[in-house]
């Protein structure tokens, strides 16, 4: 597997599943069944090889968790959560992302309307941007630098 990430409930069945996209770009679910066993794995999709994933739970304020996705060319992409295991077609909900050099999803970061997202910009600072609960995030606030060679946020 080349991506591996913890969306929360994606199943709808109250467990957090974990997705995982494999080296064909292939988009699996796994989910849990509560004891830290793995159900039977299902695709979700095809065609992920080159995004950066991102699990931010609800993000899009309907209560099932939702994908974070950024293409190679700077756009983000939300698919939101069916809750039953899959995903609506994508929306975009931004673009100018290709320069962010890490994305993290902490949740509600700022204890705000919904959940937030952290990235570190090429110059080594951070910034939050605060989760609108509508399946889009607000003006970002700088929130760190000295960042750039950290090697891992998430």
């Amino acid at each position: 597997m080349t991506a591996i990430v913890t969306p929360g409930d994606v199943t709808g069945d109250g467990n957090a599943d974990v997705l995982a996209r494999d080296s064909l770009g292939r988009l699996w679910l796994y989910p849990l069944s509560g004891n830290a066993v793995f159900g039977r794995r299902t695709k979700i999709g095809t065609g992920w090889a080159s995004y950066t994933i991102r699990a931010p739970g609800d993000v899009s304020g309907d209560g099932r968790a939702d994908i974070l996705a950024r293409d190679t060319s700077g756009r983000l992409w939300l698919y939101r959560g069916n809750g039953k295991g899959g995903v609506a077609a994508r929306t975009l909900v931004s673009s100018g992302w290709k320069g962010m050099t890490a994305l993290a999803t902490p949740g509600n970061w700022n204890r705000g309307s919904g959940n937030a997202l952290i990235v570190r910009d090429a110059a080594g600072r951070l910034w939050s941007y605060p989760g609108n609960n509508a399946g889009g995030f607000g003006a970002p606030r700088q929130i760190g630098s000295g960042w750039k060679g950290m090697t891992y946020i998430g």
